[in-house]
C-alpha cells in the first residue's frame, strides 16, 4: 500500500529570497488569470468551444515571448498554474465546485514545484529550481520527512511563508480492528458517538472568533486602503490564520484518536454545499427566515466537517480501517426505541422526544445511533450481496433487534 503524506514546515527566507518568491507567485498568478480570461473570451466568441488545458499549455511559449519577464519564474511552476486552472474547470464540470474565479493578489498566494526538491534535513535547508539565483532556502525542521519526496508547494499566509512537501512510502496494511462506531456531525456538539461520547471544539476557538469579530468591526471603521486600514487588515488575516490552525489542530487530533481506536466508522454522506445555500431567494420569490438561515450557514461552515471527514478517511485507510458513508434522510427524526419517524420528534436542535413512545434522549446521540445501524445494515447487505430493497429491510431488522 502506497502512503502519501504531506509535511508542512515554516520557512525562513532572506529578504532577497522573499522578493524572488513574491515575484514567482505573481508570475504564476498572471499566467493563471491570462489563461482564465483567454478561455472565457474563446467561449464568448464561440459558445460551442470547449475548454482545453492542453491547448492553453501550448500557448505558454508564445506568452513568454510576449511577456519576457515570465522567463524569470520556473517553467514547471508556470505549467502547473495552467494545470491548476484545468483542474478547477474539471471540478466545475463534475459539479464538485463552483465556476473558477480569477486569482487576486493577497489571496491563495502559492507556487508549486512538480519536481522533487533537494532537502537536506541535517542542515535544515532546501534547494529549489533556479538555485544559482535563489540559493539554499532555510526551513524550520520540526519533524523528519519519511519516504520519497515527490513535489513541494510554497505558500504565504498572514505574512508567513510555508512549504508543504509530499512524500510517498510503502506500508503494510494493519489488521482491521473489530470495533465500530457511528458519528453524527452537529453544531451544538462538533460530533456525537453512538456510544454516548461527545466531541466538542476547543473553547479557545470560540474566544478567537470573538476577537476576530471585534477586529473586523474596527477594520470597517477605517478608510479603505489607508495605512490604518492595512494594519487592521493584517490583524484580521492573522486572526483568520490562528483560527484555521486551532481548528485544524483539533481535527487532526480527534481524527487520529478515532482512527487508532475504531476499525470502521459510520457517518452521514453530507452535501455541505447544499446545506449551506443562501435562503435569500429572488426578487419575485424572496426567501423566508433569511437571517436565521444565514447564521445557520455560518455555523455549518465554521465546523469544517468536510476537512475532518477527509482526514478521518485517509487515516483509517492507513490503519486498514474504513469510513462508511450512509444516506442521511430521517437519521435525526427516527426513534431508536420504536422506529417512529416524525419531524415532531425533534422540536429543538439538542433534544429528541418521540411523540409515539415518549422516548427522550440527546438528539445528536440519537442521530449517531441511527447512523450506526444504517451503516451496519449496509455492510451486511454488501457481504450478502443483496439489493437496495433488501438493504432497507436489513436496516429495519437491525434497528429494532
Amino acid at each position: 500500500m502506497i502512503k502519501r503524506q504531506t509535511y508542512k514546515f515554516p520557512l525562513k527566507p532572506t529578504g532577497r529570497q522573499e522578493r524572488i518568491l513574491l515575484r514567482w507567485v505573481g508570475q504564476c498568478r498572471f499566467i493563471y488569470n491570462l489563461a482564465f480570461f483567454t478561455a472565457q473570451a474563446e467561449y464568448k466568441a464561440d459558445n460551442t468551444a470547449k475548454f482545453s488545458g492542453a491547448r492553453l499549455s501550448a500557448m505558454l511559449p508564445k506568452w513568454k515571448k510576449e511577456f519576457p519577464w515570465l522567463t524569470q519564474a520556473p517553467a514547471a511552476s508556470l505549467q502547473q498554474a495552467l494545470k491548476n486552472l484545468e483542474a478547477a474547470y474539471h471540478r466545475f464540470f463534475k459539479g464538485i465546485s463552483g465556476f473558477p474565479k480569477k486569482h487576486r493578489k493577497g489571496q491563495k498566494e502559492s507556487i508549486r514545484f512538480p519536481a522533487a526538491p533537494v532537502v537536506e534535513q541535517n542542515n535544515n535547508r532546501i534547494k529549489l529550481p533556479k538555485h544559482k539565483i535563489f540559493g539554499w532556502l532555510k526551513y524550520v525542521n520540526c519533524r523528519p520527512i519519511i519516504g520519497k519526496i515527490k513535489q513541494a508547494t510554497i505558500s504565504r499566509r498572514a505574512g508567513k511563508w510555508f512549504i508543504s512537501i509530499l512524500a510517498e512510502t510503502e506500508i503494510e496494511p494493519l489488521p482491521v480492528k473489530d470495533v465500530a462506531i457511528g458519528i453524527d456531525m452537529g453544531i451544538t456538539h462538533f460530533a456525537a458517538g453512538s456510544d454516548g461520547a461527545f466531541f466538542d471544539r476547543p473553547f479557545r476557538l470560540e474566544k478567537q472568533q470573538k476577537a476576530l469579530k471585534k477586529a473586523q468591526q474596527k477594520m470597517s471603521r477605517k478608510k479603505r486602503l489607508s495605512k490604518n486600514w492595512l494594519k487592521a487588515l493584517a490583524r484580521v488575516r492573522k486572526l483568520h490564520e490562528r483560527g484555521a490552525n486551532i481548528r485544524k489542530d483539533f481535527q487532526h487530533k480527534l481524527s487520529t484518536k478515532l482512527a487508532d481506536i475504531y476499525g470502521k466508522i459510520f457517518c452521514e454522506k453530507l452535501k455541505i454545499q447544499n446545506m449551506s445555500k443562501s435562503a435569500k431567494g429572488t426578487a419575485e420569490e424572496p426567501g423566508k427566515n433569511v437571517k436565521a438561515k444565514s447564521g445557520l450557514n455560518r455555523s455549518i461552515l465554521e465546523q469544517g466537517w468536510g476537512a475532518f471527514l477527509s482526514m478521518l478517511e485517509y487515516k483509517l485507510e492507513w490503519r486498514g480501517g474504513e469510513l462508511v458513508k450512509v444516506n442521511p434522510p430521517y437519521t435525526s427524526q427516527t426513534c431508536p426505541q420504536c422506529g417512529h419517524i416524525a419531524k415532531e420528534n425533534r422540536e429543538t436542535q439538542a433534544a429528541f422526544k418521540c411523540v409515539s413512545c415518549r422516548f427522550s434522549e440527546n438528539a445528536d446521540k440519537v442521530g449517531a445511533i441511527n447512523i450506526f445501524r444504517a451503516g451496519l445494515a449496509r455492510c451486511v447487505s454488501q457481504v450478502n450481496g443483496v439489493g437496495h430493497q433488501q438493504e432497507k429491510a436489513a436496516e429495519a431488522v437491525l434497528a429494532f433487534s
